[in-house]
């Protein structure tokens, strides 16, 4: 990632728990002259979210139903891609 930063590619970071999910997970999107997604990072400690006051869930183990919760917080928010498709169409 630091050598595509170094050729241009500009970081954006998120927290999947600004789009309702409750575990935090932060991710970084690389782009090429992509604009600013203004992604909302979450103020809270790594405990409490600050968008719900909640406590993160932890994603470590498995849930009650056996699966890793690593994989069930894998696919994107659906809030955070609509707001990804929004700024890219204002952006055309």
């Amino acid at each position: 990632m630091l050598l595509l930063i170094k050729r241009g590619a500009s970081p954006q970071h998120v927290h999947f728990c600004q789009y309702n999910k409750p575990w935090r997970k932060a991710t970084t999107f690389l782009g090429w002259k992509v604009p600013s997604f203004n992604f909302r990072l979450c103020k809270g400690s790594h405990r409490v979210c600050s968008a719900t006051g909640l406590r993160h869930t932890i994603l470590q183990g498995k849930n009650k139903a056996g699966v890793f919760r690593t994989l069930i917080a894998q696919p994107y928010p659906r809030a955070l891609v609509l707001s990804m498709a929004s700024s890219l169409s204002k952006a055309l």
